[in-house]
């Protein structure tokens, strides 16, 4: 121990944002963050929160904003840093009209830096917690954002004159693909479950899959258009 915490500070950042990145970078972060004051406060990095790896084996995630409504929270600080991740679980906020996640996004309209003074991320801008979201929720959640989603392009797009028209196809489109893809998941994961398996064993390769993102990408098209990043 004592000659890992020697070694230079770049170094064993560079050893967290490794760990940070692994298939269970959350949980092994968190598991080694316990183990030492100087891991903690390396693991609490921007280089690391943002780097941090929330997905499992399905390739989507949406974590519950409800339990990290904290500024302090890792979650949180992780989307402060740009972790797509943790802006997509806000993102989803965002579209349920959760009131605490929009006032985080007016309360945090500067951009942050890292450790060495450089911008690592703009303003917590509330269309890129939604743009996260859309390319990262669960399809279970993302089948049922047709409502939410069309209603905030209404209601917040800069395109006053076009907004009420775009993207009903598009989004219902992915809407009704995702709950195609949300169906056959559960009944995998409830053959899975009937036969004492891992879900694993019924998943197929991910370089074997069929492309998943296409309708999302398709209604990312028209949500770009509708809102362009704001310089910082």
């Amino acid at each position: 121990m004592v000659g890992i915490l020697s070694l230079p500070v770049d170094i064993l950042t560079m050893i967290m944002v490794i760990v940070a990145t692994s298939g269970n970078g959350a949980r092994d972060l968190a598991w080694i963050s316990a183990t030492c004051k100087d891991f903690k406060e390396v693991a609490k990095q921007a280089s690391v929160l943002k780097m941090l790896n929330f997905r499992d084996s399905i390739s989507t995630c949406t974590l519950d904003y409800r339990k990290h409504r904290h500024p302090k929270d890792i979650l949180f600080l992780c989307a402060r840093y740009g972790n797509q991740i943790a802006e997509s679980s806000f993102g989803k906020g965002i579209l349920d009209g959760d009131y605490w996640c929009w006032l985080m996004t007016f309360l945090n309209s500067n951009p942050v830096r890292d450790e060495s003074g450089s911008i690592i991320c703009g303003p917590l801008w509330h269309p890129r917690l939604v743009r996260s979201f859309i390319l990262h929720g669960r399809c279970q959640h993302i089948s049922k954002i047709f409502v939410p989603l069309h209603r905030y392009i209404v209601s917040n797009s800069i395109l006053k004159e076009t907004r009420p028209y775009c993207a009903p196809s598009e989004i219902m489109d992915m809407c009704q693909y995702e709950q195609t893809r949300a169906d056959i998941l559960s009944y995998i994961t409830q053959y899975a479950k009937s036969t004492g398996r891992p879900i694993e064993d019924f998943m197929v390769e991910p370089n074997k899959r069929p492309t998943s993102l296409a309708h999302r990408e398709n209604v990312i098209a028209v949500f770009d258009l509708l809102f362009p990043p704001p310089p910082f």
